[in-house]
């Protein structure tokens, strides 16, 4: 028979755990925009990335919008199967078609006035059959760099 104070801890040492991991993550308001648009989005350019001509409907839709991350681009993600997402990045100054840095399990976090862009965040229960990391990737305006890599803790059932 397990005591009744042992399952109290064991959730208390997870909690500290999954808090003190959190706490080097890197955060949105460590990567302000460098650039602010303002105006009518560019038409996606297709020429920039040609593969990315099957989705030009969900492209263009969501590039009229105009962007939602780091101050000029407009993220777009859409379905490729179970448990899976894939996108681009459209650059609303000149259309450019940029890949994201990987595919999603879990979907991405992002924002328009920040240059991190979280893929697969981990704040939400993690299911046994989906990708346990979030990673953590930082667009310079010319490339992605992956910053850090974060593996998701199961959480206790009981």
């Amino acid at each position: 028979m397990i005591p009744k104070w042992q399952p109290s801890i064991l959730t208390s040492l997870a909690a500290v755990s999954l808090l003190t991991m959190s706490q080097g993550r890197p955060r949105f308001q460590d990567y302000p925009a460098q650039v602010r648009f303002r105006g009518r989005p560019a038409l996606p350019d297709f020429n920039s990335d040609p593969s990315a001509r099957q989705f030009r409907t969900v492209i263009r839709t969501a590039a009229a919008r105009g962007p939602n991350f780091a101050g000029a681009w407009t993220v777009v993600i859409w379905g490729c199967g179970t448990s899976c997402q894939s996108g681009v990045m459209v650059d609303a100054r000149s259309g450019q078609v940029i890949d994201l840095p990987q595919t999603f399990t879990r979907d991405a976090d992002y924002r328009r006035d920040s240059r991190l862009l979280v893929a697969d965040p981990v704040d939400e229960p993690v299911q046994p059959f989906t990708n346990p990391w979030a990673r953590f990737y930082e667009w310079t305006g010319q490339q992605w760099i992956l910053l850090d890599s974060l593996r998701a803790l199961p959480r206790a059932t009981h």
